[in-house]
């Protein structure tokens, strides 16, 4: 069985998400991420379950590097669950629609249907998910930074 055939079984057996993953031929490195967002618990889990996997065993007999994590800060926006726990925050959009500046920044006001509504100052304006080549929040620093 392949590694990237044995990682997915072993993540549809979880209630975790994969957002990214990088394998070479001695690393893994998957970021995963649940709905209501990913404890340190379930990181652990995920990374003593694929540590003690004998089909990786048989496959890496003399081990692998192994990373596992939750999104950070500087990931992308890509599944709805990230749209909706961000209502309310500044996004920075970069996408395929001809009639508005690139990037587009506002706040996410809606998420429904595949469609995310950004708003700002400006405008209001509603993204089809397929219409984002990619979506960062922005953080703005404080008086006090």
């Amino acid at each position: 069985m392949e590694l990237k055939n044995i990682i997915q079984v072993i993540l549809r057996n979880s209630d975790l998400i994969l957002c990214e993953k990088i394998i070479s031929t001695d690393y893994i490195k998957l970021v995963v991420d649940t709905k209501e967002g990913v404890t340190l618990k379930q990181i652990s889990d995920l990374t003593k379950t694929i540590k003690n996997n004998q089909n990786i065993a048989d496959i890496y007999p003399d081990g692998i590097r192994l990373e596992v994590t939750s999104p950070g800060i500087d990931c992308p926006l890509t599944h709805d669950f990230h749209f909706i726990r961000n209502i309310g925050r500044a996004v920075r959009i970069n996408h395929q629609t001809s009639d508005l500046y690139n990037p587009f920044e506002g706040e996410i006001v809606k998420f429904k249907n595949n469609k995310v509504t950004i708003e700002n100052k400006k405008q209001i304006v509603t993204f089809n998910l397929s219409e984002i080549i990619n979506c960062h929040l922005i953080f703005q620093k404080t008086s006090e930074e």
